[in-house]
């Protein structure tokens, strides 16, 4: 058991000896031919206290960090100024003062960097990018910041046009503008303006009703009877006619009146004609029988 102990106890001072970097050996010159660390010689610097190195790792250059191997005894040297961080570069000074600078970097305010943190990649991007397939992006320099613009993919320059663009594949077509999707109109785009005029189904005839159905016309006959605009006609069978009236309705009155009248009046005239040819006949006036004599206005009867 105490022999157990004892070594026990020994192996705690080497790892004290080969961790401490054997100091105190002015105390104890035997602690530098006890230790396994390949840096030491085994003797040592009584005026320092420390056991005298093999291999002198001082290189003089303060941006490396100087150190020896204990199991193989050589020297090894790091970087001094070393973060450990992808994303950075690691500057050293000449003094010896560490800098660490983002490793992405761009002087071109139109444009992103990033850096990946598990790579180290470094990663651009357009600042104005709007991440759509259906714009172009235009960035530009106005007085140290990105000024933005976004012009269509699909903008085709006719006013008269619908640009419509696939947001999945950036795909372009164009549709008419003006179409109402009414089939009875007639859809006219001028500089833009949209006009819808309606399709004209009149047949020139006033006794039926032409509509626009679907993009057809079509017309329906009006009811006998209804009144057209042509003196006293009416509709008959879709088209506009005089009226027929039935025997029995007809009445001679006014049409049989005149004729009587006028039957009348040249009757009248007929007799008076007579009673003048027969008066001038009978009597003559005195005086008159030459044409050289003058008549006296006195008449006798032949």
């Amino acid at each position: 058991m105490a022999r157990l102990l004892l070594l026990l106890l020994m192996t705690v001072a080497l790892w004290r000896i080969t961790t401490t970097q054997l100091s105190d050996c002015s105390q104890d010159p035997s602690i530098c031919e006890l230790t396994s660390n390949l840096c030491f010689t085994g003797l040592c610097n009584t005026s320092s206290g420390l056991c005298f190195q093999r291999f002198d790792c001082n290189d003089g250059d303060p941006c490396s960090n100087d150190s020896c191997d204990p199991e193989v005894g050589n020297c090894v040297y790091s970087p001094a100024c070393e973060d450990g961080d992808p994303c950075s570069l690691d500057v050293c000074l000449a003094n010896g003062t560490c800098q660490f600078p983002p490793l992405c970097t761009s002087n071109d305010v139109c444009v992103n960097s990033s850096c990946d943190p598990e790579t180290g990649e470094c990663r651009l991007s357009d600042v104005c990018d709007d991440r759509s397939v259906c714009t172009l992006n235009h960035c530009k320099d106005v007085g140290g910041e990105p000024v933005c613009s976004y012009v269509p993919t699909c903008f085709d320059g006719d006013p008269c046009s619908l640009d419509i663009c696939d947001t999945i594949t950036g795909s372009c077509w164009h549709e008419f503008k003006c179409d109402d999707n009414n089939s009875c109109t007639d859809d006219v785009c001028i500089h833009g303006w949209c006009l819808h005029t309606p399709l004209d189904c009149s047949d020139q005839n006033e006794c039926s009703s032409s509509v626009c159905v679907d993009g057809a016309c079509e017309s329906t006959a009006l009811s006998d009877g209804s009144p057209c605009l042509q003196g006293h006609k009416v509709c008959v069978n879709g088209w506009c006619e005089m009226p027929s009236v039935p025997p029995s309705q007809q009445s001679d009155g006014p049409s049989l009146g005149w004729g009587i009248a006028l039957c009348i009046v040249l009757l009248l005239l007929l007799l008076v004609c007579v009673f003048c040819l027969y008066c001038s006949a009978i009597w003559k006036p005195a005086g008159c029988i030459s044409k050289s004599s003058r008549c006296k206005g006195v008449f006798r009867r032949i």
